[in-house]
Formats: structure tokens, C-alpha cells, sequence
């Protein structure tokens, strides 16, 4: 199964990387995260342990790592048993997640490693977001309001040519200029 998600995410991955938006891109990458995680308890139970600080009702509290038997590992700070301030999440493919939780919910500034070596950086629901080829041109530029793009967004290829503007409101395109 795994081989099978691998190559899924693998093929949405370099279809994303040319034809679609990041907002959606990261919508996917989520949902395949969550399938992942599924199939895994489906054929088995994945086996979760926890290094680090608890409180007097044995929730984790403070800084601690969780390790899932599929390779994923989750590092950072925990509070009440929810993730809470820093937290990095390293998936079995080298993929890097990290970010800023409040109550178990990612807030603030996001940063993403891909295996491939791209990146996307960002605010979470509210500001600024780039994503980044392997090389470190950009690949996509724009904002953010409450949860969807806003206003103007760049793309570019993977020469730093322009690409594209497109204009958004409430994360509906308004205006599409092709260069």
C-alpha cells in the first residue's frame, strides 16, 4: 500500500508542480497524509511512543517527540496533550513540516522541506506565501486572508521568467494575465 501512495503522491507532485495552486496543493498533500495514515491503521495498528515531559495527569506537557512505526516523527513543544508553539514533523520520505500549533491547531508562519529539495513558505491562514523550486527561485508568490488567496499572485518558471499574474478575491480568480 505504501508503494502505491508513494507513487500517487509522487505523480500529483509533479502534476501540482506545474498546473495547479499551492492552497490546493497543500489540500492534497494533506488529505494523502491522512489516507497514509489510514491504510497504515487498517493493515496494522501503528505503534506511537512518546519521549518526554508529562504533567500530573500523565498528558504531554512540554518538549517531547512522538514516534509513529511508519517512520513519521513529530518534535516539539506540547501542552495539555495538544501541540502547542514550535513543532517540526518529519515524514518517512524526508519531507519536513514546521511549524506553530496553539491548542493542537497550526497557526502562524509555516515552513515545508519536499524530498525534492522545493520548498513553501508561509503564514498558515493570514499573509504572505511562497513556494520555491529546488534551486531556490520562486515558483508561486501571493496571500493569504483567512485561509484563501487574496489579491495578486506570481508564478514563474523555473527560468525566473514570469509566468503568470492572477488576481483573487475570497480565493475566486478575478483577473488572469499570461505572460
Amino acid at each position: 500500500n505504501s508503494i502505491y501512495i508513494e507513487r500517487l503522491i509522487e505523480y500529483l507532485y509533479h502534476f501540482l508542480d506545474y498546473k495547479m495552486e499551492i492552497n490546493i496543493y497543500l489540500i492534497i498533500v494533506r488529505c494523502l497524509m491522512l489516507i497514509n495514515l489510514f491504510l497504515i491503521s487498517c493493515t496494522s495498528a501503528p505503534e506511537l511512543t512518546y519521549e518526554g515531559e508529562k504533567n500530573q495527569e500523565g498528558n504531554y506537557d512540554g518538549k517531547g517527540l512522538i514516534s509513529i512505526s511508519n517512520g513519521q516523527k513529530w518534535e516539539g513543544q506540547f501542552k495539555d496533550g495538544l501541540p502547542y508553539g514550535q513543532a517540526t514533523i518529519t515524514f518517512p520520505d524526508g519531507t519536513k513540516y514546521t511549524g506553530e500549533y496553539k491548542n493542537g491547531i497550526p497557526e502562524g508562519e509555516i515552513r515545508i522541506i519536499f524530498q525534492d529539495g522545493t520548498k513553501y513558505t508561509g503564514e498558515y491562514k493570514n499573509g504572505m506565501a511562497t513556494y520555491w523550486y529546488k534551486d531556490g527561485q520562486k515558483m508561486y508568490e501571493g496571500r493569504f486572508k483567512d485561509g484563501k488567496q487574496d489579491g495578486k499572485w506570481t508564478g514563474w518558471y523555473r527560468n525566473g521568467q514570469k509566468m503568470y499574474e492572477k488576481v483573487f478575491r475570497d480565493g475566486k480568480i478575478v483577473q488572469w494575465d499570461y505572460f
